[in-house]
């Protein structure tokens, strides 16, 4: 699942503790050389956090209020 503008400010919770939900600030680019790799930007409590797209879809998945 790809994150567009739209669902820039989305909240997704994490798969093994679902006590853990965090907010997804931005998409962005990590750039080393002629390296590029997709990142996502989130936030948890104060903290700010970036991991690889993949890496992100991984460990969350969307949140669903019930």
């Amino acid at each position: 699942m790809e994150i567009t503008a739209t669902q820039s400010t989305s909240r997704f919770v994490n798969r093994t503790n679902p006590g853990v939900v965090v907010t997804v600030l931005h998409v962005g680019q990590y750039r080393l050389a002629e390296l590029k790799a997709p990142v996502i930007i989130y936030q948890r409590g104060s903290n700010i956090y970036v991991r690889l797209t993949s890496e992100f879809h991984t460990k969350f998945k969307p949140y669903e209020e019930s």
